[in-house]
């Protein structure tokens, strides 16, 4: 199953938000910068809380497709902090979440 790799790559991203939280948050220059940057903070925890009671299947195109997609980026993103580049760093953050949250979605709800 590739729910591992899924909710792993997801657990990833909000811990590496939820460490430089403080550092990125300072580096916001408006209120609307801010506000998406909460918002991105607690969409990918929420995503994470949900994938966790989800299932992922190894062979599903959609989530092999979406879950390189957001590894991908999430790597843009360390790659640009590291780098000291803000330069499109809240929306890049921001986009990915949202594409966290399209992974989630690939992802089956076990039966009840």
């Amino acid at each position: 199953m590739t729910h591992h790799l899924a909710v792993e790559s997801i657990k990833r991203q909000y811990l590496w938000i939820d460490l430089h939280f403080n550092s990125i948050f300072a580096k916001c220059a408006t209120d609307a910068e801010r506000d998406g940057f909460r918002r991105a903070y607690v969409g990918s925890r929420d995503n994470l809380w949900e994938a966790r009671s989800r299932i992922f299947l190894d062979h599903d195109p959609a989530t092999k497709a979406v879950l390189a997609e957001f590894q991908a980026n999430q790597a843009q993103i360390e790659a640009m902090w590291e780098a000291g580049s803000c330069e499109g760093l809240f929306a890049l953050i921001a986009t990915n979440v949202s594409l966290g949250s399209r992974l989630v979605t690939t992802g089956s709800a076990p039966a009840v």
